[in-house]
């Protein structure tokens, strides 16, 4: 198993050190990327990475370092802060820049229309968030993302239960 760990939490939290630091222990291929200084735009929703340039986003910033290392390991955890009780806007343009995963293709799946993954590699993704909020929601809205994305969703978690995210590492 490896593990890309996509923080958007200031780098110098300790609650979000503690759940790395617990996430990495016992794994010996793994990545970190602190994206809360990083230049990430948000997605223009240009459709660039779908047709002119497959695979690659159009915008000229930090993320291109971002996306291809998704394409290398088998497991994304997302690191987020909660925000009007919701993940914070710097979540929302990292999962909007993993478009160009996707193709403009679209098929059935599930009785529901997906868009056609780019590439067969598939990921199992998790969402661990700081702070308080509606889990079940959280957890619906990540579902149909990461669906859409055609990546999986295996859950969201508190950054407070450790014991919750631990089944990350199985």
């Amino acid at each position: 198993m490896s593990l890309l760990i996509i923080n958007t939490v200031d780098e110098n939290n300790i609650e979000v050190e503690n759940a790395i630091s617990e996430l990495t222990k016992n794994i010996e291929e793994y990545k970190v990327i602190n994206t809360f200084n990083l230049n990430i735009s948000h997605c223009t929703g240009c459709g660039e990475c779908m047709l002119s340039t497959p695979g690659k986003c159009c915008i000229n910033d930090d993320f291109e370092d971002v996306l291809k290392a998704s394409l290398i390991y088998d497991d994304i955890v997302f690191v987020s802060e909660m925000k009007m009780n919701f993940i914070s806007a710097n979540m929302v343009k990292v999962i909007q820049r993993l478009f160009p995963l996707i193709t403009v293709f679209s098929c059935y799946k599930n009785g529901e229309i997906r868009h056609v993954p780019r590439y067969e590699k598939t990921h199992n993704c998790f969402l661990l968030y700081r702070g308080n909020l509606d889990k079940t929601l959280l957890n619906d809205w990540f579902n149909l993302c990461m669906s859409h994305l055609g990546l999986t969703a295996k859950g969201v978690f508190s950054i407070y239960d450790v014991e919750g995210y631990k089944c990350i590492l199985q």
